[in-house]
């Protein structure tokens, strides 16, 4: 019996509800400073000092794919542009975020840097001028 009684007092005590005085407010520091470190990352100001944004419903495009999965690529980027609460424009538009698809990465680059400096706009000389990563090997297969 006096078991039951304990249990009994137990399930009454998780059950009872919390004085409307105490207010417990539980945060998480690291996470903030985690996220603040992850748009520092990835969210490079311009040389204006401003983050890039799209003002324009997105339109993008893919070079360097088959017609197939250019389209592919063009539906994936919609539906998370979509989900990101990005506008999108409707397909015929003006393009203006461009997936390029090259086999020698150092060569394009190296190209554009030449032909439309404009690319590299906002990088210092030294980011500008660095030799890109090596072209990575396809997925299961050795580099040699």
């Amino acid at each position: 019996m006096a078991v039951w009684t304990i249990v009994a007092a137990l399930l009454a005590a998780q059950a009872a509800p919390a004085d409307p005085a105490d207010i417990v407010v539980t945060g998480d520091r690291d996470r903030e400073r985690r996220s603040e470190n992850f748009v520092d990352a990835i969210a490079r100001p311009s040389a204006k000092g401003q983050i890039a944004r799209f003002e324009d419903p997105l339109c993008p495009a893919s070079i360097g794919l088959t017609d197939g999965d250019a389209a592919t690529v063009d539906r994936r980027l919609r539906r998370v542009a979509a989900a990101a609460g990005v506008r999108t424009a409707k397909p015929g538009c003006r393009t203006n975020l461009i997936i390029l698809i090259v086999d020698d990465r150092a060569k394009a680059i190296a190209h554009w840097q030449k032909s439309r400096p404009d690319f590299f706009e906002g990088l210092t000389e030294r980011e500008s001028k660095r030799s890109p990563a090596p072209n990575p090997s396809p997925r299961g297969r050795s580099s040699r």
